[in-house]
């Protein structure tokens, strides 16, 4: 049973042995202190098991038909984006900057502007959805 829900979880029939492996070990040091049966104890510890390889495994994609062009484009868009971006109002600018380009948390954002995160986090939504607008009229307009 727990190998069958394994392999669902993992598609792999290593990691699967695997982790059927390891949850009997856990359940194993258990035993004592566990009612019987465990199945439905073994199940959900196998499951939570299988999310944590899940999550360790390192997603990779391939770059098969990746081309120049597209690379261009990419680079026009962001060119393109950025000219968006300096439309906005000052304060909108700074937050966007400093949160989709500088990577920093709405706490630090806060702190450098000496406003409340809610506030932060409001600005930004407005100004999302201001360039969300411009891309809209942007496309609409080239079409």
């Amino acid at each position: 049973m727990l190998l069958k829900a394994a392999k669902g979880y993992l598609h792999n029939d290593a990691d699967s042995e695997d982790a059927v492996q390891t949850v009997l070990v856990r359940l194993w040091t258990m035993v004592d202190n566990v009612r019987k049966p465990m199945d439905g104890l073994a199940a959900v510890v196998l499951r939570h098991h299988c999310m944590d390889v899940i999550r360790q495994q390192v997603r990779t994609t391939t770059l098969d038909g990746h081309d120049q062009a597209e690379e261009e484009e990419s680079e026009d868009y962001a060119a393109q984006l950025t000219r968006l971006i300096s439309q906005l109002p000052p304060l909108q600018q700074t937050i966007v900057r400093l949160r989709h380009i500088d990577n920093q948390s709405f706490a630090q954002i806060a702190a450098l502007l000496d406003m409340k995160e809610a506030t932060v986090r409001k600005n930004l939504s407005r100004a999302r959805l201001a360039l969300k607008d411009m891309i809209l009229k942007k496309q609409a307009y080239n079409e």
